[in-house]
């Protein structure tokens, strides 16, 4: 099944939930990255030739607090952590019966410096409950027919299996552990991707993330 050619009912996120698991639990995984509360990790040719950024932090706050940020209110979080943020929609509901039973459809646009063009991202968002203390945040690109055609000015990057394992940890911490794989696509290669986009990778990832960390420190929730 192509990256490019997804279609939202070709999906089966049992399935992607298992390969998630396995892909976090890797023995692969290389520390790159460390500030304050965040550690960054790279996989090399996670998936089909990218490689691929583990983000690792902990919080002390509610852990469904931290599911209903990520899930229901992605587009809120990612204009708080990400400086390129431009803009966001959540284009469709399929159910939303709880923080950790909620499935859509979202489209996140970001403004990339000169001389790149922006980019654009469009998934199915998925919370699957694993266990009693385990959650995960499945994104994987649809391209339906029916979802909308890109934004004009931007590039729309198809997105492999990622998203976040929220885990209630034995003292009583709430962990977040963010995977991460897409193709900036356009004229960078993967290859250039991996090799010169790598530190610039690292240093938001361990921005953005310090900045979720942050955020729910300061609203003590």
């Amino acid at each position: 099944m192509s990256i490019l050619t997804t279609k939202l009912e070709n999906l089966n996120f049992d399935e992607l939930a298992q390969r998630m698991l396995r892909q976090l639990d890797s023995n692969e995984w290389k520390k790159v990255g460390q500030r304050q509360d965040v550690t960054v990790f790279l996989h090399k040719n996670l998936e089909d030739g990218i490689d691929g950024f583990k983000t690792v932090t902990e919080h002390n706050v509610i852990t469904t607090k931290i599911i209903d940020f990520l899930g229901r209110n992605l587009c809120d979080a990612m204009q708080m952590m990400n400086k390129m943020y431009h803009s966001g929609e959540v284009l469709k509901v399929l159910y939303d019966n709880a923080a950790d039973d909620y499935f859509a459809i979202a489209r996140t646009n970001f403004a990339m410096p000169f001389p790149l063009t922006n980019r654009e991202f469009l998934h199915a968002l998925k919370v699957v409950r694993v266990d009693k203390t385990t959650i995960l945040i499945i994104y994987h690109s649809v391209t339906d027919a029916d979802l909308p055609e890109t934004k004009k000015d931007f590039l729309r990057c198809p997105t492999y299996l990622s998203g976040q394992r929220i885990s209630i940890l034995p003292n009583g911490k709430t962990q977040v552990e963010h995977i991460m794989i897409y193709a900036l696509g356009g004229k960078i290669s993967k290859n250039v991707q991996n090799k010169l986009f790598k530190s610039g990778h690292i240093k938001a990832y361990l921005s953005e993330w310090q900045k979720l960390v942050d955020y729910f420190r300061i609203k003590k929730v």
